[in-house]
Formats: structure tokens, sequence, C-alpha cells
């Protein structure tokens, strides 16, 4: 009997989130069932790791309770952070990796023990300062003080770990090190995969830089502020991974478009690809009978699903429909409250249901004619390919990233402009009217397009992502530099820079000029060119002034990317010089009070 050739590398991998919560959105499923696909296709365990303090209780448990729905394969297991250093031996507790080198002795103003997992100390204003968490037997294992400036004054943090016995094991100055220290206690140097899911889980993931982890980073989302066009502002939740993205080992963009974007821009560089997420449903051997005029939508009740807008849109086709069209939405949120009275007010009680959370929410597309998708933005919607999967036709925004990916107008589902109410309920009443030859058509189509998104087909391609990156994977080390200004100018509209690099390196792979809004989450780079001029490494770059028109006012701080033998490099432009500041129409070049290069762009109205 032939052994089946592994789909991954046969190394240790790892899917990391914050937690995975009794109610849980897009990007956990998503987690969830690639964890479950790579267990039962590989015939191999999982780890599913957690971070957050409120998900440590009983990690164990909280996997057999998914695994009785249905959600998570048995091979694969769940750990918690914080749980671990709970059950931590003391001797590991204490030969955890150091946050800080001469760890205090006496730890001041702990909590006491209350037969609690936890004590909380707050100020006046309610803000926390102070989390103490036991064992099981009432001995203290951790303490974070989130005042640890000025007691009292929320400022500094300081993270202690306690053995058995009360006395201090080990300190960090924040979380992230804690985490960090956990990943090198539960790799033991071995060669891993981390695949890090959670948006916030990847920002203290951006430190965690081993020879022997590739760390991964999946953007589920777009890089931009809402809906706005690319090329100058990220948002605010994403500029802290969007703009350090050469420090993750490899990144993976759900759409070709979007990762278009990102290399345009020259945010993303050389560890890039694009990587569709997977169905979570088997595309149907055979598409059932179903009420035509019945909608079913699968989202959370968030701003950014805009389920009003669905909602809406279900009253105006409604309007014109001899036969009542129906939405049932399936998710919890904040917004449940307003939805319900805008159901109310429009009088769609029989028309408009809000079902909750359900873990079998997906089956319902199955039954459905037709899914909508009205989002204000999506890393790719899941809901699109487990929809055309089970032969409901998607109704979606045409918002950047995603449904054109996924979706062909008019064959396999329908792309709505993007806020176009009347042009939503107009489709839904379409899709009412069609006869039924045309919808199994299109029901049809639907299920084959979805065919493209197989577990296996993905997952042959992360095997190969996987391997590329741990065949380029480079002994970690520092890497330090600094760049100076050799000249400096405004040109032609563009600011054009050369500066001298030096650095305990070798030649670098690339590099790229850098600016940053101050004060703000303007971001961009540009390619820039690494030549010698009398045996010194100089790199030279171009930006067009264009770049800041969005900017009324503000100031732009100048900065050099370089990559050298696989470790990324930021250095501030130095030593301005004394030819500046220069000036042309709204923008001046100018050296701060350290010599640093910046660019003032002045309101229009004052130039």
């Amino acid at each position: 009997m032939f052994k089946r050739k592994k789909l991954l590398p046969e190394v240790p991998i790892y899917i990391m989130m914050g937690g995975v919560g009794e109610n849980f959105g897009g990007v956990t499923s998503v987690a969830l069932h690639r964890s479950s696909v790579f267990a039962e296709l590989d015939d191999r365990p999982i780890g599913f790791l957690t971070t957050s303090a409120n998900h440590a209780a009983d990690p164990s448990g909280r996997a057999r309770e998914l695994k009785a729905e249905g959600r998570l394969a048995e091979n694969v297991y769940i750990r918690n952070a914080w749980n671990d250093l709970a059950s931590m031996p003391d001797d590991d507790l204490s030969a955890l990796s150091s946050g800080v080198e001469d760890p205090e002795s006496e730890v001041p103003n702990l909590l006491p023990y209350e037969d609690e997992a936890e004590a909380v100390r707050t100020n006046d204003e309610g803000k926390i300062l102070q989390v103490d968490r036991f064992r099981a037997d009432g001995s203290r294992f951790i303490s974070d003080r989130r005042d640890a400036r000025i007691p009292g004054v929320l400022g500094g943090r300081l993270v202690t770990a306690f053995r058995r016995d009360g006395s201090v094991a080990q300190q960090w100055t924040g979380t992230r090190f804690v985490y960090h220290a956990w990943l090198d206690w539960l790799t033991q140097g071995e060669t891993s995969i981390f695949i890090v899911d959670s948006a916030n889980v990847a920002v203290p993931m951006i430190e965690y830089r081993r020879s022997h982890a590739v760390v991964v980073h999946p953007l589920h989302t777009g890089h931009t502020v809402g809906s706005e066009p690319p090329g100058f502002t990220l948002s605010k939740s994403t500029y802290p991974k969007y703009s350090k993205l050469d420090s993750f080992d490899l990144v993976t963009a759900l759409t070709e478009s979007h990762a278009s974007e990102l290399r345009a821009e020259g945010i993303a560089s050389d560890n890039l690809v694009s990587l569709s997420n997977m169905s979570a449903s088997e595309p149907v051997k055979k598409i059932e009978p179903r009420r035509r005029t019945s909608g079913v939508m699968l989202a959370r009740l968030a701003d950014q699903k805009r389920i009003d807008h669905a909602i809406e849109a279900v009253g105006l086709a409604n309007r014109e429909s001899l036969d009542p069209i129906t939405l049932d939405i399936y998710g919890e949120g904040e917004l449940r409250p307003a939805l319900e009275s805008q159901i109310s007010e429009l009088n769609l009680d029989d028309h408009v249901r809000l079902k909750g959370y359900a873990p079998s929410a997906r089956e319902k597309f199955g039954e459905a004619s037709f899914s909508v998708l009205s989002s204000l933005y999506e890393g790719q919607g899941l809901v699109l390919l487990e929809s055309m999967a089970n032969g409901c036709i998607p109704i979606s925004y045409d918002i950047r990233y995603g449904p054109s990916d996924v979706i062909t107008h008019g064959v396999d589902g329908f792309l709505v402009p993007d806020g176009d109410v009347g042009q939503l309920a107009a489709t839904i009443q379409r899709v009412a009217l069609m006869d039924s030859a045309e919808l199994m058509k299109m029901r049809k189509a639907a299920v084959k397009r979805s065919r493209a998104f197989l577990p296996r087909s993905i997952t042959k391609l992360w095997g190969e992502v996987l391997k590329e990156a741990l065949e380029a994977k480079q002994p970690v080390r520092t890497v330090r530099g600094t760049v100076e200004v050799v000249t400096c100018a405004l040109k032609d509209e563009s600011v054009e820079v050369r500066v001298d690099f030096k650095g305990n390196g070798s030649w670098p792979d690339w590099a790229k000029l850098v600016w940053t809004q101050r004060n703000g989450t303007g971001y961009g780079r540009v390619p820039a060119r690494v030549h010698q001029d009398d045996g010194a490494y100089q790199i030279s770059a171009t930006l067009p002034l264009a770049t800041f028109a969005p900017l009324e006012n503000g100031t732009i701080d100048f900065w050099i990317d370089v990559k050298v033998e696989g470790n990324p490099l930021r250095m501030r432009i130095k030593k301005a010089g004394d030819r500046l500041p220069v000036r042309e129409g709204r923008f001046e070049l100018y050296a701060t009070k350290h010599k640093s290069l910046s660019l003032r762009v002045i309101n229009a109205g004052t130039v």
C-alpha cells in the first residue's frame, strides 16, 4: 500500500489567534477550518494557539466543544499562553527567555487571593492598573502591572511570573515578550511554522524573529481606511502591521487585486504571495429545490457589514414583488437593537429575521435562493465561497477586494455598485423573478466556480509556499546601520534623495525610500537603487510630490528600509545638511532640529 504524499512541510505547524469565544466571526472561522483541513488531509496534529487571558481557563475543554459542534478536527489541539504558564513546572518557568536582565526579587503591592482566578486593581476612572492571576491551588503565577512607572498612574508595564512558593521566576516589560518566551518554550528550538491569523496577535509577532521560526501572516482585511482608494492612508488599526510587513517571513493576501495594490504602493516586498481562502463547504452534488425569494446572510451585526443596507434593500424589493422576499440574518453583535428597530420601522418583521449566532448557519446556504454581502470592506468574503458551493446565488457589493475575484457578474452571481441600495434591491428582485431554468443555470455555474477553492487545492498551494518560505529562511541576526544625506532636492515635482549607507552587514538584498505621516497613518514606499561610489554603499530614490496631494497640511518623515541577508532594517535619514530648506509650491523639504530629513506640506490657502 502506497503512503500518501504529504501536502505540507513535515515540521510543527501552529495557527495563532487571540481566542475562540462562544460567538466568533469570519477570521476565527477561517483559522479553525484551515487548521482542521491541514490536520485531516495530512493526518497530522496541528496546534491552535491562543494568547488571550480571557480564554485561558480550559483550552482543552473548548477544543472538545468545537469538535462536538463539528468545527474542529480531532487532530487539532488548543493551547493558551496563560494556561501553559499556570501549569508549567517551576524549573521551566524560571528558564523562560528573559525580558528583564535583572528581575526584582520582591514585587510590591501584590493583590490577595480571594478564591477567584484573578484579582483586579483599577483607578478611579475604572481603568485597569493591575491584574494578578492564580493557579487552581491558590498560588499566584502572574502579576501584570500597568502602572509600573508611577504607582497609581497608568503607564509602564511589568509582567512578573511566580513559582509555586511565591518567589519571582521571571519578568517582562510587556505581554509580547511573554508570548515570545512561551513560543520559545513550546518549540525548544525546533523548526516550526506559525500562521498568525489574528491581526491583534500579528502586532506582537512582528518582533518574534527566530532562526527556527517561520512566521506567516495572512491578511484578512484591506489596508486603507474603509473603502477609500489606495495610495495614502492606512487605517489606524492596520498601521502597526502594514508598516512592518517585512518583519514576517511570509505574508499572504487573499486576492491578487489586494496583492497588486500592496506591491504597487511598496508596502509589501518579496515576502508577499496571493493565496485564497478555502471553501468551508464541499460543492453540492445535487442542487436541492428552494423558494426563489428566500435569502440568507451570515455576518456579525457590526458597522463594517452594513446590514442596514441589506434590510433596506429587502424592503424596497418587496414593494414590487408579488411573492414575499425574505432574508434570514445569522450573527450577533452590538447593532442588534438598532437593526431590530429598523426592521420594525420598515414593517419588515415578516420579511427580515435576525436569527442570532448558530454553529450550523452555513447549512442555510443549501436552503436559500440567494445570499447578500453588503460589507464596507472584506479580505475576500468567505461567505461567497460557501454560498456558491451550495448553489445559493451570491449578490454582493463590488467592494475592492474579493467579490470580483470570485464572482463573474451575471454568470455565477451578481456584483452591485458599492453602496447602491437601490441597485441591491433591484438585483434581489431580479433573482426573485428569474425563471427556473435560468436560476438553475446560475446555481450550477456557482457550484462549478466554488470548486476552484476546494480545501485540497488550496492546501496544496499552502504547502508549496510554506516549503519555499522554509527554504528561504536565513539565520536571524541583528542588523545595524545608518543612512546620511549625500544630496536631496525638490526637482521636477519630485523628492530626489541620495544617501550613504553604513552597516554591519553585506550588500543589501534591496532598499526602499519610506515616508511616514507624522501624527497620522499615512505611509508608503518606493523602490530605491543600491550602488557603490568610492567604495561606499549609496542608496538613491525619487518620490513624486503628487503622492502627498491628499494631505492638506502636515509633516512627512523619510526613512530607508533595507533587507540584509533576509533581515529587515529601517533607518531614519540623518544629516540632512545646510542646503535646506528648499520649497516648491506647497512642499518644503527641511532638516529637523536633529538634522533628520522631513517634508512640510503647506495648506494651499497659505501658499
